[in-house]
Order: structure tokens, then sequence, then C-alpha cells
């Protein structure tokens, strides 16, 4: 039977070390103070003879009683392949608790941003990709889940991206930033819209600290076949909102626009979603 107290001792045997390693388990304690569990960080050097190890450093979250591990709640679960190391709440396994300056700042500026667009322009604005990743955004940052985040990198990175050179170029290359430089909008609207140029940022931030949820592939393909074909049915063509009538600002008429968007459908997991995916995986690998 498992006692109800146990103690990390500072010694650890190679044999278990080892198969930890083997099965990509992390040396894990929970925290009574904050409940949660936290992966170890330690720094380890051979000691002596016999098959021992000695724990040189260990980073701790505070100054809690961390390595002392109270009858478990919950179990910290194998992670599967192609997926983030996390209990079973679903939250991600590295970094500390993400800080609630943070969360409440990106909060109050949602709160912010919400009613001025919904009052300038209309509802159907929040079909659009980037806004829709401001919420996902948000979940990870209160759940501390990898999975809306993720799907947001791979969904919507590479856009806000594109958005932030165009816009660093005047409007330029792509045209999708000059309503930035449009001076009979509101300056404090178009102030708004920078978020575009911090949320990568963020994105880039909470995959560092959450890590990267390998089912963001699926559900952000699901989440694309789903507002793809919203947008179609309730924007007017000519804001081309999500690109669903078109590549570019006007709405493209070499195709049968319902043709254009099945094929913009099949396109963008595979030119797009797909090359992020594997991207992401190599930079954020299974922990």
């Amino acid at each position: 039977m498992r006692p109800d107290r146990v103690y990390l001792r500072p010694m650890l045997d190679l044999g278990t070390l080892a198969g930890l390693l083997e099965h990509d388990h992390q040396l894990a304690a929970y925290c009574p103070r904050c409940h949660r569990w936290r992966a170890i960080d330690i720094g380890m050097r051979e000691r002596g003879k016999g098959g021992w190890i000695r724990i040189e450093s260990v980073s701790v979250l505070h100054r809690s009683p961390l390595f002392r591990r109270h009858r478990r709640p919950e179990e910290v679960t194998q992670p599967q392949q192609g997926s983030v190391a996390r209990s079973p709440s679903g939250r991600g396994s590295t970094g500390g608790p993400l800080p609630l300056w943070l969360r409440l700042g990106y909060t109050l500026f949602l709160c912010i941003l919400v009613p001025v667009y919904w009052r300038h322009y209309g509802p159907s604005n929040f079909l659009w990709g980037s806004d829709v990743a401001l919420f996902l955004v948000l979940g990870s940052l209160w759940s501390e889940r990898p999975l809306p985040n993720s799907m947001v990198a791979i969904g919507i990175l590479p856009f806000d991206i594109a958005w932030c050179v165009d816009f660093a170029s005047g409007a330029a290359l792509f045209g999708a930033t000059d309503y930035m430089f449009e001076a009979d909008r509101p300056l404090f609207l178009r102030a708004l819209s920078l978020f575009h140029v911090l949320l990568p940022v963020l994105v880039v931030l909470l995959l560092r600290q959450l890590g990267y949820d390998r089912r963001a592939l699926p559900a952000q393909i699901a989440l694309t076949w789903i507002l793809l074909p919203v947008t179609y049915l309730f924007t007017e063509p000519a804001g081309n909102v999500n690109l669903a009538f078109g590549l570019g600002h006007a709405p493209q008429s070499s195709l049968d626009p319902q043709l254009y968007l099945l094929l913009f459908m099949l396109a963008l997991p595979l030119l797009v979603l797909l090359p992020m995916h594997v991207l992401l995986c190599r930079m954020f690998p299974r922990r």
C-alpha cells in the first residue's frame, strides 16, 4: 500500500530514473499550497557507487512544502503520443502559474475591445479568425490549458505575422492593413487593432509556458470547417471576412463562389495548418 505521505528523498535510484526517461515520464510533485502538479527541473550528477545519484539543485515554484507530497488527489497521467505532458485536469506540465496581472490585463482589454468593435463594426466582425483567437487565448490564460492557444498558433499566428509585416510596410505588401492608415477612422479604434502585434508575442509566450498540444491540428481543422461556411452564409462578399470569398480585398470571380469556398477549406489545412503543426511539434517536442 502507498503511504499517506511521501517525502522526496535527496537520492534517486538510477534504475527508477532510467524507467522515467524510457517512458517519457517526468519527475513531478504535488504542491498542497497551490493544489497543482508541476514537473521538477533538476540538475544531477553521479555520486559514489551502488547505482545512486544525488540531486544537486531543484528549481521550485515558491517557498512552500513542494516536496512534501500528501496523499495525491489526482494522478499525473502518462503523456500520450502526440500530446503534451499534463495532469488529468488538462493543464500543461511546464512552468509556474501564469501571472495574475497578465490574466486581468488581457481580460480588461477584451472588455474594452468587444463593445467598441460591436458598435463600430457589428457582430459579424467577430467571425474574423483573429477575433476568435482573442477568446481562445483568453481561455488558455485562465484555464492554463494548452489546446486553445495551440489552435491559435497553427491557425491564426501565420496570418497575424503577415498582418504585422504588412503594417510595417505601410500596407504596401498585401494591403490588409490599409484601414490602419485611414485618417477618417477614429484613432482609438485603430489603436485597438494593434492587438495583431501583441497577440503573436503572447501566443509564443504561452507556447513556452504551457507547451504545444498536438490535438490542435484536428481541433483547428474542425473550427475552420465550421467558421468558413458560417462566414460565407452570414457576411457580405464585399467584406471578404476570413477570405471566404476570395484571396484579397475583393471577392474572386474566376470560380463559382461555392467551389472556391470548398477548395479554400481543403487548401487551408494542407498549406497552413499542417506545416505549422509540424513546425511546432519540432520546436516544442513531446515531454
